[in-house]
């Protein structure tokens, strides 16, 4: 650091193995990617916890007549009675309809699109396990489809690099079950310019999740 360019030069040729500041770092390093190996599985513990709880939410929340440990009988039978029948009448349709149109129009486009995925539509009323719609898919990309207008307004690199790491922070809350907002009043009330690493990490959702 101080001397001259030839006494530095010197100084590091001599040097036939690693350095303190080499074993130190590296210490640290090591140490730093535990860490994150911990947050990790944590983060991944957690978000399992969470999704079997919800799905044991779902299960106690249908009504009784609903409720088998393998198909649910009743909805079954009524989707073979009901469902059934309105679907036959429905794949009767697509060949008359098809002979009015060409391929390239919408309506040939979509019957063939319909062919093409009947044996998937089908199943509904084969297997009562299936939903009688995609619901939860749709809202599943709706964050995504929304932030597509969103991110127009980061402007520049680092506008979307600030966003990148809210959006982290704010899926972390949802990950481990704690409410964004809490979270955010917590730590904006508690960080500091000058604070060390370790109590900024202290900060992070899943850290905090005992005190919210």
């Amino acid at each position: 650091m101080f001397g001259s360019k030839r006494d530095r030069s010197k100084g590091a040729s001599s040097q036939d193995g690693p350095t303190l500041f080499d074993q130190e770092f590296n210490e640290a390093y090591d140490a730093r990617q535990q860490e994150l190996k911990d947050a990790e599985r944590q983060v991944a513990d957690t978000s399992a916890t969470r999704r079997a709880a919800a799905r044991k939410r779902s299960a106690s929340n249908r009504p009784e007549k609903y409720r088998y440990s393998g198909l649910e009988e009743r909805a079954l039978q009524q989707r073979q009675s009901t469902g059934k029948t309105i679907m036959d009448g429905i794949l009767a349709m697509f060949a008359p309809a098809a002979k009015q149109c060409t391929p390239s129009d919408p309506l040939g486009k979509a019957i063939d699109y319909a062919n093409k995925m009947w044996d998937r539509i089908k199943r509904y009323a084969l297997d009562a396990r299936y939903h009688l719609d995609n619901n939860p898919v749709e809202r599943m990309q709706r964050p995504t489809v929304m932030g597509c207008k969103n991110y127009l307004f980061s402007k520049n690199d680092c506008g979307a690099v600030d966003n990148a790491v809210f959006y982290t922070l704010l899926e972390s809350c949802a990950v481990v079950g704690v409410n964004p907002l809490k979270w955010l009043t917590y730590a904006l009330e508690r960080i500091r310019p000058d604070m060390d690493e370790d109590k900024l990490v202290a900060l992070l959702p899943y850290n905090c999740k005992a005190e919210l």
